[in-house]
């Protein structure tokens, strides 16, 4: 299961400690848009950077090509 958060105008995205890792038995995997075309794949955490995480795109690939590493 995708979650697209997005950014505040500060550029970093907060998640509160109620964000859940799973639904319903399902993975959650957090989607940051942080704007002019920087979305990254995030991991859970607290404080999420534009920095963070890989991009979108290159996680798209990793997963069409099997990699999931």
């Amino acid at each position: 299961m995708l979650v697209q958060v997005k950014r505040n105008v500060g550029g970093s995205i907060y998640l509160g400690a109620d964000v859940p890792e799973s639904v319903q038995g399902f993975p959650i995997t957090f989607v940051a848009d942080f704007g002019r075309g920087n979305v990254r794949v995030v991991p859970k955490m607290r404080k999420i950077t534009p920095r963070d995480g890989t991009p979108l795109e290159e996680y798209l690939a990793k997963r069409t090509s099997g990699n999931t590493k």
